[in-house]
This record gives C-alpha cells, sequence and structure tokens, in this order.
C-alpha cells in the first residue's frame, strides 16, 4: 500500500478528551538507557511508559520485555488478553492500518450462501463513494470480486483482499425463478472522502407521526446535525422515535449526550449520563449530559440541545453486531431515562473508550499514535459490563438477512425494510404484535458466512475511518 499522509478517525473507539488523566501531557521518562532516534526500542520504550500510565490493565504490563521488536508487534504482546480494542498506527503510513471495504470504497458486503451459491450481498453504500459512482446499490448481489468467485473458504479474506487494492472489479447477478444470471463487472476504484450519510424523515403510521433517523457515525454527525434533525422532528409533532444505529462504529460521546438528551424526558444539564472508570492513576470520573457534551463540544449550549428534547417515553433503536461504542450508550445509557426497545442483532460490545496518545516533543521523536482502552464504561446506575454486547429481548430479535435471494433488502428508511418494518408493526400493533412474534428467535441465519455486521472481527482491528 502506498504511504501517503492523512487524519484518521477511529470511528469504533469512543474518542476521550478533558477527562482527569490529562491526556495532552505524555508522562515524565526515568532514568532509562538513551536509544537512537527513531529506533524500535526508542518507540518501544515510549509506548511502555505512557501504557503505565494511562492503560486501564497497566498492573499487567510486562515489567522488561525485549525492546527490539517491529513496535505493531511489541505493542500487541504487551496487551490484556481482554483487550480487543487498542490500536497503534503510523498517520504517515496507510499500510500500518487494516483496510475495509467501507474506508476505501464506501459500502458494506455479507457474504452467504444462498440460492445455491455463495454470493455477497451489498448492505450499505455511502454518497459520493466510488461504490456509488459505479453503480452499486444497497441490496445488490455480487459473485465475484477481482474474478475470484465467493467460496465458503475465502468468504472473510476476499473482501479484505479486495479491498487492499486500489481498484478492482466486481460482478453482479440477480436471482429470478431458481437462476442466477450474471451481469458485466463493475471497475471500482479507490478513494477516501466520502460524503456523510444520515438520513432522517417522518412517517405516518396509523395517524402516528414516527421519527426515522439512521446516523452513520458518531464522529462527524456532531450535535449541529442532531439540532437540525430534531428541529424538524419537534416541529412536526413526532410521537415516537426509530435510531437507526445498525452500521454505527461509534464515535463522540458528545454525540451520544446530544442524542440522548434529545430523546429522554426531563433531562437537565446536572443529569448523569456516563462514568468512567480508570486504573489507580486515572480514578473515576462521572459526567452529566452537560459534561459529556463539553468535554468535545466546548462551547456548545446545552439549553439549544434541550430544547429540541421530544421528551418521550420510549424510543426504539434498530441494532447489528456493528453497533458498536458510543452508539452502544444510547442502549444503555438511556436506559435509566426511558424505555429502550432494541431490535436487530446483538450489538459489538464495546464498553471501553480510549483516547489519543502520540509524542508531542517539538519536534517528535516518535511516529507511532496510540488509542488505548483507558476506562470501562456504565451508565449513572452503575450498569456496564456488556463486553458480549447488548442483545434484544427474544421476540425483537431478527436479521435484515433474511429472505434473500427471492427478496431483497430494501432501502434503509423504507417502511417495509425488515429492521424497521417490525418496530413500525410494534408501534402499531402493540403486544399483540410481539406476543404473536415471540415464538423463536430469527438471529442472523447460519448460512451467513461474513456479516457486514461483522467486519471488525474479520478485519481484527476496529474498522478507522480515513480522511
Amino acid at each position: 500500500m502506498e504511504t501517503r499522509s492523512i487524519k484518521y478517525y477511529a470511528t469504533c473507539l469512543i474518542a476521550v478528551t478533558g477527562l482527569l488523566l490529562a491526556c495532552e501531557k505524555e508522562p515524565a521518562l526515568p532514568d532509562k538507557p538513551v536509544y537512537p532516534a527513531g529506533s524500535n526500542e526508542a518507540a518501544n520504550q515510549w509506548m511502555l511508559d505512557s501504557l503505565r500510565r494511562y492503560y486501564f490493565w497497566n498492573t499487567s504490563l510486562p515489567g522488561n520485555p525485549a525492546l527490539d521488536k517491529e513496535p505493531q508487534a511489541f505493542f500487541r504482546s504487551v496487551l490484556h488478553n481482554d483487550d480487543r480494542f487498542s490500536l497503534l498506527f503510523d498517520p504517515n503510513d496507510g499500510a500500518t492500518l487494516t483496510p475495509s471495504l467501507r474506508t476505501r470504497y464506501g459500502f458494506e458486503l455479507s457474504v452467504l450462501e444462498t440460492g445455491g451459491r455463495i454470493v455477497g450481498v451489498v448492505t450499505l453504500v455511502l454518497k459520493q463513494s466510488p461504490a456509488e459512482r459505479a453503480g452499486l446499490k444497497r441490496g445488490d448481489i455480487l459473485i465475484q470480486l477481482n474474478g475470484k468467485p465467493f467460496t465458503k473458504e475465502n468468504a472473510a479474506t476476499l473482501p479484505v483482499e479486495f479491498a487492499s487494492g486500489s481498484s478492482g472489479t466486481a460482478v453482479r447477478a440477480t436471482y429470478a425463478g431458481g437462476i442466477w444470471n450474471e451481469e458485466e463487472p463493475l471497475t471500482i476504484g479507490m478513494m477516501y472522502t466520502f460524503e456523510h450519510q444520515d438520513k432522517y424523515t417522518v412517517l405516518d403510521v396509523n395517524g402516528t407521526k414516527v421519527g426515522y433517523y439512521f446516523i452513520l457515525s458518531f464522529n462527524e454527525t456532531g450535535t449541529y446535525s442532531l439540532l437540525q434533525a430534531f428541529g424538524e422532528f419537534k416541529q412536526a409533532g413526532v410521537q415516537e422515535m426509530v435510531i437507526d444505529l445498525r452500521y454505527n462504529y461509534g464515535g463522540k460521546v458528545s454525540s451520544s449526550a446530544a442524542l440522548g438528551a434529545m430523546l429522554a424526558p426531563g433531562i437537565s444539564s446536572n443529569s448523569p449520563f456516563i462514568t468512567y472508570k480508570g486504573n489507580a492513576n486515572g480514578g473515576t470520573v462521572h459526567h452529566s449530559f452537560a459534561q459529556a457534551l463539553a468535554a468535545e463540544e466546548p462551547g456548545t449550549d446545552f439549553n439549544r440541545i434541550t430544547e429540541q428534547s421530544l421528551n418521550l417515553k420510549r424510543v426504539f433503536v434498530l441494532t447489528t453486531e456493528a453497533t458498536a461504542s458510543a452508539s452502544e450508550l444510547i442502549l444503555n445509557n438511556l436506559k435509566p431515562y426511558m424505555e429502550v426497545i432494541q431490535v436487530g442483532e446483538t450489538t459489538y460490545g464495546k464498553d471501553v473508550a480510549s483516547f489519543e496518545i502520540k509524542d508531542r516533543r517539538n519536534p517528535p521523536e516518535v511516529r507511532w499514535v496510540m488509542h488505548p482502552v483507558i476506562y470501562k464504561l456504565s451508565n449513572s446506575e452503575g450498569e456496564g459490563n456488556y463486553t458480549e454486547g447488548i442483545a434484544p429481548t427474544q421476540g425483537n430479535i431478527l436479521s435484515e438477512l433474511e429472505g434473500l435471494p427471492d427478496d431483497l433488502l430494501r432501502e434503509l428508511g423504507d417502511k417495509e425494510e425488515a429492521l424497521l418494518a417490525h418496530a413500525l408493526q410494534m408501534i402499531s400493533r402493540g403486544s399483540s404484535y410481539l406476543q404473536s412474534h415471540n415464538t423463536e428467535s430469527r438471529a442472523k441465519p447460519e448460512y451467513v458466512l461474513l456479516s457486514a455486521t461483522a467486519v471488525m472481527q474479520a478485519y481484527k482491528e476496529p474498522p478507522v475511518y480515513l480522511r
């Protein structure tokens, strides 16, 4: 992969700033051997010193590890066994990050066995992305990438292989009457900058005004987009809300706090929102909704946010295994204030937070940037520990992949789309609908070999946006 200078936004990482550990300052280094600048030993010693102060599991760090390893190998070697999220990269070298279809081409893919063959189903296409420009859309079925057909053996590796290139070809196919019809190959070129894809509308469900809001990321949305959307929801007299977080890898805690304050009733600036529990150096930090917002978006008027609140008694949240980090806070941290009804699949299970640590000497002597786990997270009632993910209740477990290949995926926001339709039926028919659909779990079917909602596991590292 070519070397280039890029800013990285870790969308699966909760970025925490302004907390007790004062992350702007690096720890003072004790007397140690002086290693040549740019050497593995110098970089690894800097990492180890920083981790000993900030890392949540700092007491588990080895006492005298070998410092001559390649930095990424060294970093992985000292992490705690329970740590799935700490990240190290070189901001000037894209090769230090695992590529993904979303970050490089602007689409996501599920691989499954259906209609007698292994295929890839496009589940998400970002606006202004190479995938959209090539003609891909949600629901398209792919049978080949770069001339290679999908198999059970390459279900996880073929998408990563495709994402590693600077361009590639994809072959679509349609299914009718039990027959697959192959189309001409599409060529997709790689680029990094896509238009952010939030989507909101007001639906009429038997006279009830229901707001639908698809939020792709809490990194780029910010409070401005939330204020604009909720201003329209409030003006329209929305009575129920469906928040679609099925592909939201997370991002800013401030966005979660702002969204929560616009949904739940009776939220004030002092209402507790989140608790950060760190190591002995960091201690425990409690943040209200207003404090969580100010920590990452200083100067934002919290009163403007509460003025747009819908003051709802409940909210419906659509999830998959890609619902992670800051988006999981909507499920866990709003429970003390309102009924949260989850529809879809069990979430990813990221109940920890991190912040950026880099060499702030002038000039810097270490080029690497770390995002280590710093805190464990809980809500105002001390509830957290969802490392296995947050699961819907039995009657609300279902997959958007059911019905393929005969019933293709509908567009997000379509009233007949599987997850949204279920939530709307609950709004329309209430408990009677739940009782009639509570006989079996309808989680992701066994014939799904790689779901787009499991890309984080497939890529071995949290997906990272590049801009």
